[in-house]
């Protein structure tokens, strides 16, 4: 399997559309539209449980134990804010993201909301380097 390095996946759809490449990973939200309208075929989804948008996909956990990725998405500030401010953003993030209208709209385009605190995102960021780490030195890949 090659690697095709796109940048983004608007670029990398279209080519697996014209048929440029056989296969690719891709977010739900990205690509949700082009399934459902027929013109790409779901394989599998990387998180734990398969989606509610796509029932009927699988997981490649199913055939593959232990195999998870999420993706994910934060909102970070510079490291000097002061604390009183992140608390402030926190708290009114975490207002606005459990909110009915807002969570609704997010899980239609494929997304999971999940709230959590500053100090639980900074440990969560830091699990991710050190998987993604651990990854990259297994696989034998080296920067050019």
């Amino acid at each position: 399997m090659l690697h095709v390095p796109y940048k983004g996946s608007g670029p990398a759809v279209v080519a697996l559309l014209g048929g440029e490449v056989s296969l690719m990973f891709d977010s739900i939200s990205t690509s949700l539209p082009q399934v459902q309208s027929g013109k790409l075929k779901a394989l599998a989804v990387t998180g734990e449980h398969r989606s509610p948008l796509l029932p009927n996909v699988p997981t490649v956990a199913e055939a593959v134990p232990g195999f998870v990725i999420n993706g994910w998405y934060g909102i970070l500030a510079p490291a000097n804010t002061p604390p009183a401010i992140l608390d402030t953003l926190s708290t009114a993030i975490a207002a606005a993201i459990n909110t009915p209208d807002l969570k609704a709209q997010l899980n239609s385009y494929g997304y999971e909301t999940v709230g959590s605190t500053p100090a639980a995102f900074a440990d969560h960021i830091n699990k991710e380097l050190d998987t993604w780490k651990q990854a990259v030195e297994v696989s034998g890949a080296k920067l050019n």
